[in-house]
């Protein structure tokens, strides 16, 4: 995984030691109405950022299974250096109780949910189309990097269970008629979901 420390991969300076896990910077997540918002998903902590409009989007997984490249995890530390300048939150892993999970559809969109003792902070994923794959890719990706960093306290928005029992319940359910639908998400290996 890539380091963030003072000497990075790509020779930037970002704050603390942590290990990135994910950066997830897109048109298809926002917060308080502002469209286009940026996560930073390290061992640590999780940072909310604002995005430049001039931003590519840039979504990218560097956990356990990933198959980013050099290229990759260096422009995942550049990226997560430059969202830090525009940090509207830093969330130390111990002081978030909950991270609530909720994955976009085609009526209605996703969120996560990001719970301490004094205040929630929620990140809102578009709603799903037909001609518009972003908001998946961005659920996804945050969906995996949110489980590397802590499955603990990773809960379904719908149901209210912990995310890693919901999905093995659907599975034992048989899930819209087929079984391992829902753990088609746990598959870390496969780069087509």
């Amino acid at each position: 995984m890539a380091s963030l420390g003072v000497e990075s991969d790509s020779g930037r300076q970002f704050s603390g030691g942590d290990e990135l896990i994910g950066v997830i910077s897109s048109w298809d997540l926002s917060r308080t109405g502002e469209t286009g918002y940026a996560l930073v998903v390290t061992r640590g902590r999780v940072i909310g950022a604002r995005r430049a409009e001039a931003d590519v989007e840039f979504i990218v997984y560097l956990g356990p299974g990933s198959t980013a490249t050099a290229s990759d995890r260096e422009r995942a530390v550049a990226a997560a250096a430059r969202l830090l300048e525009t940090r509207q939150f830093v969330l130390a892993k111990d002081d978030i109780a909950q991270i609530l999970f909720r994955r976009p559809g085609l009526f209605s969109g996703g969120y996560a949910v990001f719970k301490t003792r004094l205040q929630a902070y929620k990140v809102e994923i578009a709603v799903v189309s037909g001609w518009n794959g972003g908001p998946l890719l961005a659920s996804r990706t945050l969906m995996e990097s949110l489980r590397t960093f802590s499955p603990d306290r990773l809960y379904d928005g719908k149901t209210g269970a912990i995310y890693i029992e919901e999905l093995l319940r659907r599975d034992q359910a048989g899930s819209d008629g087929l079984m391992g639908d829902s753990l088609l998400l746990l598959d870390r290996n496969n780069p087509t979901k």
